[in-house]
């Protein structure tokens, strides 16, 4: 029996998060601006949990999950996919007269030269606020920024680095938009770390803010309804940049982790003499954009810039925290060596994994050399 394609669904795989949005009952509470819708989510409730972004078509729901537009329907009517198909493009048989359907490719086009003019905008001024951010700060060394980093990572006061990738600013507003409106939800000092594009240019910065009172000695900050909220947070263009620790590679071997601290811990362990060291800034920017679902190790190599090591590294090293959801972290690291791979065919590339307790000298040994 040969299955006949219903031509209802690359319609609806064609419309635009804003045209669906049209077609739907409005969504209490969810305040949208330009490019994000934020409120409750339309099935399990909550406060700001729920978000919907207008440019990549997506929403995510903490709680929930996430999806695409046309899931966007089925979470909101509760309904299976095929009627989702039909809420949006009418009952199976209707033809879509060809003047409509080049109505709505022109506007989707001009929906799409319009999200990117818009985003370029915001990019270039969150780069502009991250800038700002740096320049106000001051040396890192004799600080508590350097007191915090060397009550994370043991030993850390022994590197002799001078770790320029660092600044410190002493009390800095943590800024949070909930509801349209910008609201200042804590203030205190704060580690900046400086995000490097691959052409070395800083595009953002990671902050961090700090309460060495704590037993993680990061600050403990809550949103209105008491939510709590990341203590580390990057502000401008973090994507295909990192943190360079150890400066501008400099060698033919790269160690990355996710996270400053797991890098850093594997500096102080000297796994790699000669190598250069550099954070991933987090999971999502070492993997980029995927073809599949979160699970998938599978690069999408059309999907924009990524984290990808420079020409001159021959042997990359990816260092897998211990304390993330492992499957979804092997699949990311999986795709951020496969992508380091094909755009440099000469590279290998190793993922380690970072066991509590276990040497990272040891594991970090190429095959055969245990």
């Amino acid at each position: 029996m040969t299955l006949v394609h219903d031509p209802r669904i690359d319609d609806a795989r064609n419309r635009t998060m804003r045209e669906v949005l049209d077609k739907l009952p409005p969504l209490a509470g969810v305040k949208f601006g330009k490019r994000e819708g934020v409120g409750p989510c339309p099935k399990c409730g909550g406060n700001d949990r729920f978000s919907i972004n207008l440019k990549s078509g997506v929403y995510n729901c903490r709680s929930c999950g996430g999806g695409d537009h046309i899931r966007l329907v089925q979470l909101v009517l509760d309904c299976t996919f095929m009627e989702a198909i039909e809420v949006l493009e009418g009952e199976r048989g209707a033809e879509i007269d060809p003047a409509e359907r080049e109505r709505r490719r022109k506007a989707q086009e001009e929906q799409r030269k319009k999200d990117k003019a818009d985003e370029a905008r915001y990019r270039a001024w969150a780069i502009r606020d991250a800038v700002s951010i740096w320049q106000a700060g001051e040396p890192f060394r004799g600080t508590l920024a350097e007191d915090y980093l060397a009550f994370r990572v043991p030993d850390f006061e022994l590197l002799p680095h001078t770790f320029k990738c660092f600044r410190f600013i002493p009390d800095l507003p943590y800024v949070k938009r909930i509801k349209r409106r910008n609201h200042t939800l804590y203030s205190g000092p704060v580690l900046v770390a400086a995000v490097q594009a691959p052409d070395g240019m800083m595009r953002a910065v990671h902050r961090t803010w700090i309460d060495l009172d704590q037993p993680s000695g990061k600050a403990q900050i809550f949103a209105p309804d008491g939510e709590q909220l990341p203590s580390k947070v990057v502000r401008g263009s973090k994507q295909g940049g990192a943190i360079r620790l150890t400066g501008n590679a400099c060698g033919s071997s790269l160690v990355s982790g996710e996270g400053i601290e797991t890098t850093l811990t594997a500096l102080v362990g000297g796994v790699l003499p000669g190598a250069s060291y550099w954070a991933g800034v987090d999971l999502g920017n070492m993997s980029g954009k995927r073809i599949g679902g979160k699970f998938s190790d599978e690069p999408d190599m059309d999907g924009g810039p990524s984290f990808v090591p420079p020409c001159s590294v021959s042997d990359f090293w990816l260092i897998k925290d211990g304390d993330s959801e492992p499957r979804q972290t092997q699949a990311q690291l999986t795709a951020c060596a496969k992508r380091a791979m094909r755009i440099n065919p000469g590279l290998s590339a190793y993922i380690v994994p970072s066991v509590p307790g276990g040497d990272l000298n040891n594991m970090i040994k190429r095959p055969g050399e245990q």
